[in-house]
């Protein structure tokens, strides 16, 4: 929900329940529209293509170098702050849209947000540049917060504006036609002002065609229901499939670029108390996570998996080096064990590992899960099993980029498609790329344990990834390491 689509593009929906009857279309309706309001028509659509987060970045920004300009603040000083009020603010996921846009709900946090833009150059000028900043600059520092606090103002006014006239509104998709769902449509269409504009709905339990006047998709996937409908924010109401098949249904659409939204349980016992909550007038609604590779810092993923491994190769080096001369001594070439795995989206690749067991007979396949039941590594295969140094040469995966440091740790594709079909969450893995250590590792989930365990951890890694949890798991790994707890 990055931006609102402009203009209208709905047809005639009628809801009778939350307060009346009202039509979608007669609402859109230009001759019915003050000359003001026509006004704003031809101008928010041009607006709202830059996108409601870049107009507050800019109002951000213009805020405090205005007012640290005006209180005649260093050059320096006033660039630091500004770099570091719109990355606090980004933090403080005070550029993300809301159904609910409200300057008093975002007070404290943009607060906070300019006290740090303030306290860093001033920290920095009393450390470094033996230099204080005086009284001047924390009147400028007032002056932004208050400059910054208008411009929401603003902004929010013009937002809430466009929305109550339907100039602009998030296209949306309803999962359920159950009671919630109607519900929920109806407060759409008689409550404009969350800029929420019901498209569709989405039930592969109904048979019926439309619902109140909008199309019922029940042979589609939900993936392909949302880029029907051209939705991207999808409502998830109660609806009546298993709880299990509904979350499949979810995460099949991790990719979407949409934001998803889901009435929690007991919802009547929930207030709106976390920056993941939000509500449609009377409904609290759970902003669904954002899937990890939609996140700005996933973006940092990449950098710190090579940066990592660069550093690690080099380090290593003599290790590695040891390590292969002491297999080709005790166990022959080759030194490095090949075999094809499957990684992010299904794709294969070939995995690396120092072999650790002898050559398999020439009747062996891949289809056999537990090698070790027929060939024994000697001492420097369990030696190097044990302290995971059979894994090192996967560096060199991750450097290619056919895997990441951490991640789920990838198999074979026969084995792919076998726990595919017998556990359902299986397949959910593949949303990220395969790691060289992962949660379930580092739970203890190695070697012969249940596979349904390992996805249920591995799925679990997915929907909270974030860089300092790759860090912790590293950081968990190399403890297992020296426990000597490996394969």
């Amino acid at each position: 929900m990055e931006r609102e689509s402009a203009g209208p593009g709905a047809s005639a929906s009628r809801c009778p329940d939350a307060g009346g009857e009202v039509s979608v279309e007669d609402d859109l309706r230009l001759d019915a529209l003050s000359p003001r309001v026509i006004g704003l028509r031809r101008v928010i659509p041009f607006a709202a293509r830059l996108g409601v987060a870049r107009w507050l970045a800019i109002g951000d920004l213009a805020a405090i170098v205005g007012a640290l300009t005006v209180a005649d603040a260093p050059v320096w000083a006033t660039l630091v702050a500004a770099a570091v009020l719109l990355t606090a603010l980004d933090g403080l996921l005070l550029y993300r849209s809301r159904l609910t846009v409200s300057v008093l709900d975002e007070f404290p946090r943009l607060t906070l947000g300019v006290a740090l833009a303030g306290a860093v150059p001033a920290g920095l000028a009393a450390v470094l540049a033996d230099q204080p900043l005086g009284r001047s600059w924390w009147l400028g520092v007032g002056g932004a917060l208050a400059a910054a606090t208008l411009a929401r103002m603003l902004i929010f006014a013009v937002i809430r504006a466009a929305r109550r006239r339907r100039i602009v509104a998030h296209r949306t998709l309803i999962v359920g036609t159950d009671d919630m769902a109607r519900h929920l449509a109806a407060l759409m269409s008689n409550r404009p002002a969350s800029g929420l504009q019901a498209v569709a709905f989405f039930d592969p339990t109904n048979p019926a065609e439309t619902l109140y006047g909008l199309p019922i998709h029940h042979n589609l996937s939900l993936e392909n229901a949302a880029y029907a409908a051209g939705a991207n924010v999808i409502v998830i109401a109660f609806g009546t499939e298993p709880d299990y098949e509904a979350v499949q249904r979810v995460r099949d659409a991790a990719h979407l670029p949409a934001e998803i939204f889901f009435v929690p349980r007991f919802h009547e016992l929930q207030g709106v108390g976390s920056n993941d909550m939000d509500h449609l007038y009377d409904v609290p609604l759970f902003r669904l996570r954002r899937w990890s590779h939609r996140t700005t810092a996933w973006r940092g993923k990449r950098a710190f998996d090579v940066a990592v491994a660069a550093v690690a190769l080099v380090v290593l080096a003599p290790l590695l080096a040891a390590t292969a001369l002491a297999v080709a001594i005790t166990m022959g070439r080759p030194v490095l064990f090949r075999q094809e795995r499957i990684g992010i989206g299904n794709e294969p690749f070939t995995i690396l590992k120092f072999r650790s067991l002898p050559n398999a007979p020439a009747d062996m396949t891949d289809a056999d899960w537990n090698s070790q039941t027929t060939r024994r590594p000697n001492v420097v295969g369990r030696f190097i099993r044990a302290a995971s140094i059979d894994e090192l040469p996967q560096l060199w995966n991750v450097l290619r980029g056919d895997m990441s440091l951490v991640g789920p740790r990838p198999e074979r594709p026969g084995f792919v498609a076998d726990f595919s079909a017998r556990y359902p969450d299986y397949r959910q893995r593949h949303r990220v790329p395969a790691g060289i250590t992962g949660l379930a590792q580092v739970e203890g989930l190695r070697g012969d344990t249940p596979i349904a365990d390992r996805a249920r951890f591995d799925n679990l890694y997915v929907e909270n990834w974030s860089l300092w949890n790759d860090v912790k798991i590293l950081c968990r790994t190399v403890g297992s390491v020296f426990r000597r707890e490996g394969n």
